[in-house]
């Protein structure tokens, strides 16, 4: 359990977390249908691809936004609207599975609109997230996000399966749509604002202080902060490889043994479970020994050997024991990197950094499956050889980040007058004390 200073941030984030954990449920059950039901209605697996790209270009296009709003008027709101346009978007894919069942543009719609208000969800969260905790307890946060998104992804694409096998695309659609409808009545009730009155004055009067020089523009924090830029550009690569594996996943698995809905949604449960292990019960006590930087250099490795191993499958058994790899490295990699992200982002533009830097990941979902798809249809293997060196690409640069972490100079306040000491200096030059609050 995470350490947080009252009972009421507590609260909250296990609110937070039963938020996100329902709304990626209703969003895993979705997953598993969506390809064979655009290439049931005639779409080949690049327009499956530009489906995909759609949902990702609406949160690239709007994640900054929504963070820059989450910053001023408090992140209660934004994930509320968030939450309201998943409900919309599912009703359309009701109505696409019900009464316009021959609709290939319906389901666009349904993905345009779901992925307009998605965007304000996720990285919200996270700021949410970082508005609660400090230290080692925000990667656990993370890691407890993370474990909400691992479970409902993990839940989420079996029920899709199952409710598949029993009434068609109907079923998980109208399932995904009422769920989703719970979650909007239980956050508007139950989650509270993370954000006081005072700082949201600052952001509405356009009082905010980035630094103490005053530089108030995100160019300047990319720029005077160059561990924050590459940590973007770190998670950009690792978006834009997975967006691909998860495209075309289906598509390989039909192509190479006869996959179909109900065992796609078996092989996203297994990730999902993976992620639901890992970010629930590994990272706190990984989190304690080792460094942001190391975990997420750890976790590139893996998703490295899980593409390599995933272009030879031939049967579900080989792509259950290639996907535990990559499933291990992804749930490793991202609250860590998240969480190295933020520590190093001034704390009220925390919103609008993390907005920014999911908007730049949906932008390589944009990307990843078009390229993906593309290569799919000239080679089934080739959309993971690309992923492989995408990700060799970035355990260099991730390796390059912890190298550069640890040589940080890092200061701690004095115990006795707060000035800001270097690490292991041994007396304070202002009060003489041998100590400093380490």
């Amino acid at each position: 359990m995470l350490n947080y200073n009252n009972n009421r941030q507590s609260k909250a984030i296990m609110v937070l977390f039963l938020a996100v954990f329902v709304d990626l449920l209703e969003f895993g059950i979705i997953i598993p249908l969506l390809p064979f039901w655009a290439l049931n209605l005639g779409a080949t697996p690049f327009i499956y691809g530009v489906l995909t790209s759609l949902y990702s270009f609406m949160s690239f296009a709007l994640a900054p936004v929504w963070g820059r709003f989450s910053d001023k008027y408090g992140r209660r709101p934004v994930i509320l609207a968030g939450l309201i346009g998943t409900v919309v978007g599912l009703l359309l894919l009701v109505l696409a599975a019900s009464v316009f069942t021959d609709s290939l543009i319906l389901i666009f719609f349904s993905r345009i609109v779901g992925g307009f208000f998605t965007a304000a969800t996720l990285p919200t969260s996270q700021a949410y997230i970082s508005d609660m905790t400090t230290g080692k307890d925000r990667a656990r946060g993370f890691g407890l996000l993370g474990a909400a998104f691992g479970l409902g992804f993990a839940t989420g694409p079996a029920i899709g399966g199952i409710l598949t096998e029993i009434g068609g695309y109907l079923l998980p659609s109208v399932f995904a749509t009422l769920i989703a409808l719970i979650n909007l009545f239980a956050a508007i009730k139950y989650l509270p604002e993370s954000l006081t009155d005072e700082t949201r004055r600052q952001y509405q009067n356009r009082k905010l202080i980035l630094s103490e020089d005053g530089r108030n523009s995100i160019k300047s924090i990319l720029i005077n902060n160059p561990l924050i830029s590459l940590s973007i550009f770190l998670f950009a690569l690792i978006s834009f490889a997975f967006s691909k594996m998860q495209t075309t996943l289906a598509l390989l698995g039909e192509i190479r043994f006869g996959l179909n809905e109900s065992l796609t949604g078996a092989v996203f449960f297994v990730v999902g479970l993976i992620v639901v292990i890992t970010q629930g019960g590994l990272i706190r006590p990984l989190t304690g020994r080792f460094s942001d930087s190391a975990l997420f250099t750890f976790g590139l490795f893996f998703l490295t050997i899980g593409f390599l191993g995933l272009s030879t499958v031939r049967s579900l058994t080989e792509m259950i024991i290639w996907i535990i790899p990559l499933s291990v490295g992804s749930s490793i990699s991202n609250p860590t990197l998240g969480a190295f992200l933020s520590k190093r982002t001034p704390s009220k533009s925390s919103g609008t950094i993390l907005g920014l830097n999911q908007g730049i990941g949906s932008l390589m979902r944009v990307i990843g499956p078009l390229i993906g798809t593309a290569l799919f249809e000239i080679n089934e293997a080739f959309p993971y050889y690309l992923g492989a060196v995408v990700l060799c690409a970035g355990f260099v640069l991730a390796f390059n980040i912890w190298f550069k972490s640890k040589k940080e100079i890092r200061y701690s306040p004095c115990i006795n007058c707060g000035l800001q000491l270097r690490e292991g200096t041994a007396a304070c030059s202002q009060c003489g004390i041998s100590k400093s609050n380490k």
